[in-house]
């Protein structure tokens, strides 16, 4: 498995974003003609954990199914995160922060039920619904944007305040 961007610089002055693809991705990213998963890369810029990009790209790619269930161990293994052998450590450590930067900081709202075999989870059901409600999106873009630019006033405030 590859993170598709090694790298990323911003020019703050210009707005210019240069991207460096890995170079094995490089044949899947550039000659894609159909079956990819498209989204904002504004939705991603804010994130903090690793592990809320990769449940977020995954989970986008299943947003039009509404819900999705993963086996445990395939979903660790997706997110790259095996060292959780414990589910309440994992569930802890990774979902719920993950979920939570999602919810807060994408466009679209994720929940998660734990699909049990006797006493053990055994996979975990996403659901997952798209923030079609305007107001919600502008709340989430001024999050994003307060993240990103803490010290400026943001263009959604001058915009609310008619400047």
């Amino acid at each position: 498995m590859y993170r598709w961007i090694n790298d990323a610089v911003i020019d703050k002055e210009s707005g210019v974003i240069q991207i460096q693809f890995h170079d094995r991705m490089k044949p899947f990213l550039l000659e894609l003609k159909s079956n990819f998963t498209q989204y904002e890369l504004l939705y991603i810029l804010a994130m903090q954990s690793q592990y809320g990009i990769r449940l977020y790209e995954t989970l986008k790619s299943y947003e039009f199914r509404k819900e999705i269930i993963f086996d445990l161990e395939e979903l660790k293994d997706m997110l790259m995160a095996e060292k959780y052998e414990l589910y309440g450590d994992f569930n802890k450590r990774v979902l719920v922060t993950a979920i939570r930067e999602i919810n807060d900081l994408s466009d679209i709202n994720v929940k998660h039920e734990p699909i049990k075999n006797r006493k053990k989870v055994v996979k975990i059901k996403f659901l997952i619904n798209v923030k079609d409600d305007l107001d919600e999106r502008l709340r989430t873009w001024k999050r994003i944007d307060h993240i990103i630019n803490p010290d400026e006033i943001s263009l959604i405030e001058k915009i609310d305040d008619g400047n």
